[in-house]
């Protein structure tokens, strides 16, 4: 009975001793485990606000529309013909004749009708590329005007429709100054006349006519004569009279503006100076016909 005992009692003594062993080997084991997160400590996933928005269409960088491009490409050809007119500015007066005669010259164009005047001329300045200013001269060496011619109601002739503009006329300079060291005088050295035939927004524009006061003589005495028998007249009776000058005359802008005054080339200049120098083939009666119907 006590052996039994006693063996019992090891077995139990035993098995007590391997229990707390492997209890010390699992915590051992569970030692080199990597810990299992706990709730508070285990990463969230990330909501919608957080996780990254794809981009919205307004957001996507869009190409450009075919208006666009359009927009995009006036405004480069419009820079760039800007550029071209600041170059092409203040030409020669040989250049410009080039330019009107292979542009503009026995050609109809397409013109709106405004009160303006000047815009036949202003055409032919910005077709050639010489760009609207308010400098003394058009070209570097001269000046460029363009006048209207009408059909004469008793024959087939083209004869001046209206007088020509020079510039304004000063009173005060008009009574001391000489001839020879006049703005008018610079102004008329080197002029191409560009003569034009208009009926409504159809314009049909001539061969330019250079005429150079320098191998003119007879246009220099005539009009140095008339320019002094004006200012000979506002010396005397202190006043400027329209009617005074054969080929030139100091008259009033218009009805409206009474006190500003300018030269004009009267009526009679151009039949006697420009007129003749019209080219009238039979290409240009076609034309002419052609703007009158």
């Amino acid at each position: 009975m006590a052996l039994k005992q006693t063996t019992k009692q090891r077995v139990k003594e035993l098995q007590k001793v391997t229990t707390e062993v492997s209890k010390e080997i699992n915590k051992e084991i569970n030692k080199q485990l990597p810990k299992k997160p706990t709730k508070k400590s285990t990463k969230q996933e990330p909501t919608k606000q957080e996780i990254k928005q794809e981009p919205t269409k307004q957001e996507i960088k869009q190409e450009p529309t075919k208006q666009e491009i359009k927009q995009v490409s006036t405004k480069q050809v419009s820079n760039n013909h800007q550029a071209t007119i600041k170059k092409c500015d203040k030409m020669r007066i040989s250049d410009a004749l080039d330019k009107i005669k292979e542009i503009l010259s026995n050609k109809i164009h397409i013109i709106e009708t405004t009160k303006n005047k000047g815009i036949v001329g202003q055409y032919i300045e910005k077709s050639i590329g010489i760009s609207l200013n308010s400098d003394c001269l058009d070209l570097i060496d001269g000046e460029i005007k363009a006048f209207p011619l009408k059909k004469n109601k008793t024959s087939d002739s083209l004869v001046p429709k209206e007088t020509i503009a020079i510039t304004m006329t000063d009173r005060e300079l008009l009574k001391t100054e000489k001839f020879n060291d006049t703005k008018l005088c610079m102004k008329i050295q080197n002029i191409i006349y560009v003569p034009y035939l208009r009926n409504s927004k159809k314009v049909l524009i001539f061969d330019p006519i250079l005429i150079k006061l320098s191998n003119n003589k007879n246009i220099y005495d005539n009009i140095k004569k008339d320019y002094e028998l004006i200012q000979n007249t506002l010396i005397k009776e202190n006043q400027i009279k329209s009617k005074i000058g054969d080929y030139l005359q100091s008259r009033t802008k218009g009805a409206k503006d009474k006190k500003t005054r300018a030269y004009y080339f009267k009526t009679k200049y151009i039949r006697e100076y420009i007129i003749p120098h019209i080219n009238y083939n039979q290409y240009n009666k076609n034309l002419i016909n052609n703007v009158l119907e």
